[in-house]
């Protein structure tokens, strides 16, 4: 069987195709099961030559018109039409539309040689078939070309025809003798595969001795039988051909199988492969052109000794195989992927050469056998029979199996297959081997008469294998379903009696078993149920029904509200259906209020006693119960609560400058008759949400009445702040800008009256116009500086909470001071005068940073400029200065400069002669300095011996060499130093030692 065969319709045509003789007996099939049948039939001969009658290949179209293809015996006949006599075999390809109409045959033969018709195909798109075979230079065929009948022995052969049986091109190939073929190729063909484009793809074997050619190819085997794969193209045109010599140390090989797949890559099975006297099964993998991408050798996988007898591809890619091994009657069911990668083994026993069929809808494989002994086992699932039985599973895409079944047969027989719902229209293809007597088969077909002028008794009255080909309607499944009540359900299979092992599933849950169940379904509304059985001949049919669940009582109710002063009324009667299965005083409902109240009452349809106290949604349910079961309806209920208006006035704005707009907002209106507002300046209104302004400083008190429709009263009020605001004639005092350090200046002025917030403008540099830089809540402001090189000016302006502005204060332009070093000579100080005070400047004070890091007063005057002296201090590197501006009385403010550091011009001091004698004075040879950072100094005598070194930033020499006072004299030294200004000194001079 190849990937096509079997095909699901919608007309539900399938395939049911099995051996119907086990020992002696016969399956019977009911005549009103049978829809059409045609037979062929032959009488027994004992020659051994003869090719028994048989159907090699079964091909549905997409008309679900039967194609079958095989070969028969001599005397064998076919719907009562006698077909030629060939003395070795004939072969026969015959088509059958699905109302059993024999539309034509195709028919040939040898009297010499074996003749089949072996593999059967069509493409999905253009609806050509193609066939394979061979053919020997003795027969002939009917409908082929005479110049394509071969010349040479058994030569295999791919023909193209029509729908009509028209062939349109045969393409033969030679498998005894060298021939330069173009496109003819040594070998016979059994199995090819179509694509999309009509191009055709087979396998087949180069035999030893034989010389394979195609154009400048040419290849002889050196071995035994050498696979190839080859493929032409839809108008039987050689595309290209692969030769399979990936191990050349394969003794003997044949091509077994071939399928695309859905990635367009070939995978073809060569079996009986012995390597090394090791028998191994491959899978080989071509490229859509002819290139080989991996072979997959089984045996170092999961074959250890036996062979794959089957492999098929799903619609995703993955690849099944079934291995039958030849110790211990074991089998293998595997998986790979598209690659060859392997995913999983599964293990059985009991059962051999297996077939694989894969329904793509489902994701679903069925895998046929024969038993191997009385029982077969297969991942936990057992089933016991006798001998030379057919096996039958159905496994998911994972291997886990569903169930198993057996078959009795014997001979040469074919295993089942059923589509997914196994009911509908199925054909059955059987043959009956000659070892049978006739007299069994008369009941097979029952009514159908078979050749009763043929006797039983002695082999030349018995049967030659006979094929029958039928089409057998299998009644699908029927259901009655009875409403009891209250869910009950009684659930009836009224199907066939042929249909048993009935079971109901409901939400995926087995709920019974047997012909009738009874059920309560526990929800109302549309139900869905499947009801599954065992149609003749061991198929699963399937029937999905639905019934509609009501429950008796059907409750229902009404609502009536009427407000009350702070609360609703609510009375509910029921519109519940009648309930005639139980007495009233049997039945009680349940009121649910959906605000924690919840009543039950016997007998009583109507309840008009319950009160809302707060408006809202709520859910009201009716809970009917009776003896048999329960039901409920819900509604949702808003209910409006006539409540005391709630106190507060809510008001915008309650504060702000006059002339102020007050809106005020009444929420809850609708519960109101009358409402009324005293502004607290004479003014009053009866308006819902009134605005009133207010033109006049000061605090206002508004008072507010309002009445309900439930006639309650409340007063509620609210105080309004109106403030008084900014004007053009209001300013901003300007205390003080100063420098806390080298990098902030603060700010800082008046607060002004009515103000809630302050604007800082800002430029740098004189050119510059002002901008506003921020703003600010308080009377200060702390600003980050950057560059002292540039003048930087501020000013400030009050805002308060109504948007009004008061002028701009005076300019603020703090002190920026600059200083140089006049060769040590003097510091030379500059500073820009501060600006804006209204009094102007009283003087500056100069200010000299102490050690402690604080400044102090030095020297003051009203320039701005001063010349300080420079006073060398060789305990500092240099002078920090700060100007300190004070104001000319007025506010008596003061401001701060940023600070100016001079370095003193770097020096060395060196003396020229010391006295260590241990009194005290001039006892070492000490070096000073100012601005240096790096000093080393050493100390050699006049003959040059080096006596002394240091790198002290002011090294010292106590006249000692290794602890030992030197002797007095004059002596050498090397001083080199680095300046913080990076000015580099080289000083060699002497230094006299007196003691």
């Amino acid at each position: 069987m190849h990937a096509h065969q079997f095909k699901r319709s919608s007309l539900f045509i399938g395939l049911f195709a099995f051996s119907l003789i086990f020992f002696g007996k016969i399956s019977v099939i009911k005549a009103q099961y049978l829809r059409w049948e045609k037979h062929s039939f032959g009488p027994y001969t004992s020659s051994s030559v003869q090719k028994d009658m048989a159907a090699n290949d079964v091909y549905f179209d997409h008309k679900h018109s039967l194609l079958i293809g095989g070969h028969y015996g001599i005397h064998d006949t076919f719907n009562s039409i006698p077909f030629p006599n060939y003395k070795r075999s004939g072969i026969y390809l015959t088509k059958i539309d699905t109302n059993g109409t024999l539309k034509w045959t195709i028919y040939g033969g040898s009297d010499n040689e074996i003749c089949e018709i072996n593999h059967i195909e069509a493409d999905t798109i253009h609806h050509f078939y193609y066939f394979s075979g061979c053919l020997t230079p003795d027969g002939n065929f009917i409908n082929f070309p005479a110049s394509q009948m071969p010349t040479e022995r058994n030569a295999g052969f791919i023909a193209k025809a029509d729908t009509n049986g028209k062939i349109i091109w045969v393409r033969r190939f030679v498998s005894y003798k060298t021939v330069n073929i173009g496109t003819v190729i040594t070998g016979n063909i059994n199995q090819f595969a179509v694509d999309k484009d009509q191009n055709i793809c087979f396998t087949s074997v180069v035999e030893k001795g034989n010389t394979l050619t195609c154009g400048n190819f040419s290849y002889s085997p050196a071995l035994y039988n050498q696979p190839y794969t080859a493929k032409f193209d839809s108008g039987g045109n050689m595309l290209w051909i692969t030769v399979d010599t990936f191990n050349q140390k394969r003794y003997t090989a044949s091509n077994a199988g071939i399928i695309q797949g859905p990635n367009g890559n070939y995978y073809v099975l060569s079996k009986c492969t012995y390597l090394g006297g090791v028998i191994y099964d491959v899978m080989i993998m071509y490229s859509p052109d002819g290139k080989i991408i991996r072979d997959f050798r089984m045996r170092d996988t999961f074959i250890s000794y036996g062979q794959c007898t089957d492999f098929k591809i799903s619609t995703d890619g993955n690849v099944y195989f079934a291995i039958t091994n030849y110790t211990g009657n074991s089998f293998t069911i595997a998986m790979t992927d598209s690659m060859l990668n392997l995913k999983w083994t599964k293990k059985g026993q009991g059962a051999r050469a297996l077939k694989i069929y894969i329904n793509n809808q489902s994701r679903n494989i069925f895998i046929s056998g024969g038993l191997a002994s009385s029982s077969v086992s297969y991942q936990g699932t057992s089933i016991y029979s006798k001998d030379d039985a057919e096996i039958f599973f159905k496994v998911n895409r994972n291997g886990q199996p569903y169930w198993m079944k057996y078959f009795s047969g014997d001979e040469d027989y074919r295993a089942p297959f059923c589509n997914e719902e196994g009911c509908g229209d199925f054909y059955l293809i059987t043959q009956f081997d000659y070892g049978f007597q006739f007299s069994n088969i008369l009941t097979v077909l029952y009514p159908v008469k078979l050749f009763p002028n043929i006797q039983n008794g002695d082999d030349n009255n018995k049967l030659m294998t006979s094929l029958i080909i039928a089409k057998i309607h299998f009644p699908p499944l029927s259901i009655q379903a009875t409403n009891e009540g209250c869910g009950y359900f009684n659930l009836q299979n009224t199907s066939d009696s042929s249909i048993t092992n009935s079971k109901w599933t409901y939400n995926k849950k087995t709920i019974g078993t047997g012909q009738n169940i009874d059920y309560q379904f526990q929800n109302k509304g549309n139900q869905v149920f499947t009801l599954t059985g065992i149609a003749a001949g061991g198929c699963q049919c399937t029937e999905i029904d639905t019934i509609h669940v009501t429950f008796v009582e059907n409750p229902g109710f009404n609502i009536i509200d009427s407000a009350g002063c702070g609360f609703v009324s609510v009375k509910v009667t029921d519109s519940s259906g009648k309930d005639t299965l139980v007495a009233s005083n049997l039945k009680t409902r349940i009121w649910n209020f959906g605000d924690g109240t919840i009543d039950t009452i016997k007998g009583v349809q109507n309840y008009d006693r319950h009160r809302y106290y707060k408006p809202g949604l709520y859910i009201i349910s009716h809970i009917y119960k009776n003896s048999h079961c329960a039901d409920t309806a819900s509604r949702t209920y808003g209910a409006v609560i006539m409540q005391k208006p709630a106190p507060g006035i809510i008001a915008a704005p309650v504060s702000g400058c006059a002339p102020l707009d007050v809106l005020i907002t009444d929420t809850g209106t609708q519960y109101l008759v009358s409402v009324s507002y005293d502004f607290g300046d004479g003014a009053k209104s009866a308006s819902f949400s009134p605005t009133h302004t207010y033109n006049t400083t000061g605090r206002y008190l508004i008072r507010r009445t309002r009445k309900s429709l439930a006639g309650c009263i409340v007063s509620d009020s609210i105080i309004i702040k109106v403030l008084k605001s900014l004007n053009q004639a209001d300013s901003v005092n300007m205390l003080a800008a100063s420098f806390i350090d080298n990098e902030h200046i603060v700010l800082n002025w008046d607060t002004l009256a009515y103000a809630s917030g302050y604007e800082i403008d800002k430029k740098v540099g004189p050119a510059n116009s002002f901008a506003l830089y921020k703003s600010v809540p308080d009377n200060h402001l702390l600003d980050p500086i950057k560059d002292l090189t540039r003048k930087v000016y501020y000013r400030v302006r009050a805002q308060d909470s109504c948007g009004h502005f008061s002028m701009y204060s005076f300019l603020a332009e703090p002190v920026i001071l600059s200083g140089e070093n006049e060769n040590d000579a003097y510091f030379l100080l500059r500073w820009t005068p501060y600006k804006q005070w209204r009094n102007n400047v009283y003087r500056y004070e100069i200010e000299v940073r102490q050690p402690n890091g604080s400044f102090a007063a030095y020297d003051q005057t009203k320039d701005t400029f001063s010349k300080q002296e420079s006073f060398v201090d060789s305990a500092k590197a240099d002078e920090c200065y700060r100007i300190k501006a004070i104001e000319l009385n007025g506010n008596k403010q003061i401001s701060y400069s940023n600070s100016v550091c001079i370095q003193y011009m770097p020096m060395l001091w060196i003396p020229n002669a010391f006295t260590p004698q241990g009194d005290g004075r001039n006892e070492i040879f000490s070096i000073q300095s100012i601005g240096i950072k790096e000093c080393s100094m050493d100390i050699y005598n006049r003959w040059g011996e080096h006596l002394y070194h240091s790198d002290d930033l002011n090294p010292t020499w106590d006249g000692t060499f290794n602890g030992v006072p030197v002797q007095e004299g004059v002596y050498v030294y090397i001083i080199a130093a680095k300046a913080l200004n990076k000015q580099t000194f080289h000083r060699n001079g002497t230094i006299t030692l007196l003691r």
